[in-house]
């Protein structure tokens, strides 16, 4: 490991604890991720600009940003999943007519088959 990977890496490190410290104020969701977008957006672009695009620093930066990155998507993937299956279930439970079951049901795994 050389210097810069290490700087880069404590940079993301120290970023990700002031985006942390966002959960004590009393800012909204939706706050919170802009915050959060705009200094992903604002450090990508710093390191580019510093190491330009071809640097194998920013490439070995990157794949230790991904680490955090990559967990971040697969536990939202492990919370959409039951979620969807639990508002299927629910809105099934709810049906009155048993004939618009099937119509659901189409629509539903069509609409799955579709965007997966």
């Amino acid at each position: 490991m050389n210097f810069p990977l290490i700087a880069n890496i404590v940079v993301f490190v120290v970023l990700l604890f002031a985006l942390a410290q966002t959960r004590h104020k009393q800012w909204s969701l939706a706050k919170k991720v802009l915050v959060g977008l705009v200094m992903g957006v604002v450090f990508g672009l710093a390191l580019h600009t510093i190491y330009g695009s071809d640097s194998q620093v920013l490439k070995d930066s990157v794949q230790w940003f991904n680490i955090v990155g990559n967990g971040y998507v697969q536990l939202l993937q492990m919370i959409v999943m039951p979620l969807v299956f639990a508002s299927i279930l629910s809105a099934v439970a709810r049906l009155h007519n048993a004939s618009q079951l099937g119509k659901i049901s189409f629509l539903t795994i069509g609409t799955l088959l579709f965007t997966t």
